[in-house]
């Protein structure tokens, strides 16, 4: 499970900012290039990857009302399904569901869902969806 922290950003290195401003001009549209977005900020394209999935002003999860995720699933039966009841048990109502043909029997899926009734947060349910059998990869791609 993540700990999360918050931190007076007095305290932080200036890259984490550096990495939230070229997520929020790729966020925006300004620039639609990770190399240019990273340029602008004066920071590596490595120091952005690195960092991406980690840095997020404290505001992300307030006023949360749905998620997005992103999962690479085995072609089997009961895997979707498997998922799809993990975040209904969870309070969360399954929004929109999008499935490729697979591909080496594997499947990509993204599913959105409505966490007005959950008291779980998107992280934890991420890091439980990793872990249903057939789940081989899962990311959190989106929240508002």
């Amino acid at each position: 499970m993540k700990t999360y922290l918050y931190v007076d950003s007095e305290v932080l290195p200036d890259y984490f900012f550096k990495v939230l401003s070229a997520k929020k001009l790729l966020e925006s549209g300004k620039t639609n290039s990770v190399t240019e977005a990273v340029r602008l900020n004066g920071i590596s394209r490595s120091t952005y990857y690195k960092y991406k999935d980690s840095v997020y002003e404290a505001t992300r999860f307030e006023n949360v009302h749905y998620a997005t995720f992103f999962m690479l699933l085995t072609h089997e039966p009961g895997v979707l399904s498997n998922v799809l009841s993990y975040f209904s048990a969870a309070g969360a109502s399954v929004l929109t569901i999008s499935q490729s043909l697979p591909i080496g029997q594997i499947a990509s899926v993204t599913v959105t869902v409505d966490l007005n009734a959950s008291d779980i947060s998107p992280d934890t349910m991420l890091e439980s969806v990793a872990h249903i059998d057939g789940v081989s990869q899962a990311q959190l791609i989106g929240m508002n």
